[in-house]
């Protein structure tokens, strides 16, 4: 929530949430390979939702996916870093 004097607050527009299906359907890894990743900081952090249900943030994921493709050439170079992630909770 934003506000300046005089005006009425404003909201951020809701982010896209997807579930772990849908965010297995948009990169071809194993439900497994995605929690161990996550784990090790090379993949965005899911927030637990409802008690039990993890769900990831779609533009963590489509930045996920800019920084692989940037940094693909660069990996093979020079070895692998961490994924930078920007928590946004």
């Amino acid at each position: 929530m934003t506000t300046t004097t005089d005006e009425a607050p404003t909201y951020e527009a809701p982010r896209k949430m997807l579930s772990i299906e849908e965010v297995l359907k948009l990169v071809p890894i194993s439900r497994t390979t995605l929690f161990r990743l996550e784990r090790e900081g090379r993949f965005p952090e899911g927030r637990v939702v409802g008690g039990r249900g993890k769900a990831w943030f779609a533009d963590d994921i489509a930045r996920w996916q800019q920084h692989l493709s940037k940094t693909r050439v660069r990996r093979v170079q020079a070895g692998a870093g961490r994924f930078p992630i920007k928590n946004s909770a």
